[in-house]
């Protein structure tokens, strides 16, 4: 019999800057048909298109499209409470 084995989807490696259409899905939360389904949509709101030379997406431009579709800020130094060290250099110069 031959049974042909699944390659590893390689584009999953840390290593690697791209990204297959499996690696976009997950990373979107969503599957590899609703990737292909929804590509067209998501590529006029930003979504990063196929390199023609690689045939894959570039993860560094996925990562972006995520982070610019963000609604909140990560928090500021300026928003943490201080720290027990700085309260009391505080407290030192009264």
């Amino acid at each position: 019999m031959n049974e042909s084995k699944a390659k590893p989807d390689r584009t999953f490696d840390p290593l690697s800057e791209y990204g297959s259409s499996a690696w976009c899905g997950a990373v979107l939360g969503k599957t590899t048909d609703w990737l292909r389904k929804n590509r067209v949509a998501l590529e006029t709101d930003g979504f990063p298109k196929v390199c023609r030379l690689v045939g894959l997406t570039v993860k560094a431009d996925v990562r972006a499209w995520i982070s610019k579709r963000r609604r909140y800020a990560d928090v500021t130094v300026k928003d943490q409470a201080p720290t027990m060290a700085e309260n009391k250099e505080r407290r030192d110069r009264f």
